[in-house]
């Protein structure tokens, strides 16, 4: 018989000893979600490379942009636990939740507190490739957003995928019987590669990127997305005509985006 384990193994059986070992953080004596230890993780980040973006940025302040982005997490906040008490209803849905909740609030906080609003929506674009990035290891770490059953994929145990209720929450996805493509690590990639893509464009062609970096990066995330829930296969919205709720709306965010960038081009 042979021993032997493929590359292909070897990385899998890494993979789940991480997802493993996750589970087991304690910060003095307390359980750490490894999706809320990732998410935390992004959120130091995001903030201070929002310190470092807007420091020769006259339009732009780091204390409005704060303001704006604490604003932000409080509506967002809010409006979840309306929607867990109503509806029941726990799950996030990052496409959704960004463009109903989370960027309008932004965009009005950011105004309001005196930031300049083309600038301001550059800067939650490269803040949320960013962020994503970061969640997207917490999502792989705790269970949700997996893809399809694969040979090659990771194996998660029941006693991973425990869901979490409190001040902080989180929902995995149900048990899979098979190992399943890690999609979450997939698109933590897709995101951070778009997020160095965006830094590169806004800092060597500001002129031609002012304004114009939000509907780019939503337009690159909504084909990005629309192509890999193809491969995904947990997801708490129910699918329709044989495209998942995120496949419609990332079909109107890229139509909007390519709209948007069409208008600011000829303007």
């Amino acid at each position: 018989m042979d021993c032997k384990l493929t590359n292909i193994d070897l990385k899998t059986s890494t993979l789940e000893t991480l997802i493993r070992r996750s589970h087991n953080l304690r910060i003095f004596g307390w359980l750490y979600h490894p999706y809320h230890l990732a998410k935390d993780i992004g959120t130091i980040a995001l903030l201070i490379f929002s310190a470092w973006w807007v420091r020769d940025r006259s339009q732009l302040s780091f204390f409005a942009f704060v303001g704006a982005f604490l604003s932000m997490q409080a509506v967002y906040l809010i409006v979840r636990l309306l929607k867990y008490q109503i509806w029941g209803i726990a799950e996030r849905s990052y496409v959704q939740d960004s463009i109903f909740i989370l960027l309008p609030t932004y965009a009005l906080t950011s105004v309001a507190l005196g930031n300049a609003i083309a600038l301001a929506m550059d800067l939650a674009a490269l803040d949320l490739a960013l962020g994503v990035a970061f969640i997207r290891v917490g999502c792989f770490l705790g269970g949700c957003c997996y893809g399809r059953p694969a040979v090659w994929g990771v194996k998660y145990q029941e006693e991973q995928l425990v869901p979490v209720r409190g001040c902080r929450t989180y929902t995995p996805g149900p048990l899979p019987l098979e190992p399943v493509i890690p999609m979450q690590l997939f698109e933590s990639v897709f995101n951070l590669v778009l997020f160095v893509a965006l830094l590169v464009w806004g800092l060597l062609a500001p002129e031609q990127s002012d304004g114009k970096v939000l509907p780019v990066y939503f337009l690159a995330y909504g084909c990005w997305r629309f192509i890999s829930d193809f491969w995904r296969e947990a997801s708490a919205r129910p699918r329709r005509a044989g495209f998942s709720e995120a496949q419609w709306v990332s079909a109107i965010v890229v139509i909007v985006s390519l709209s948007t960038l069409f208008y600011l081009g000829r303007g």
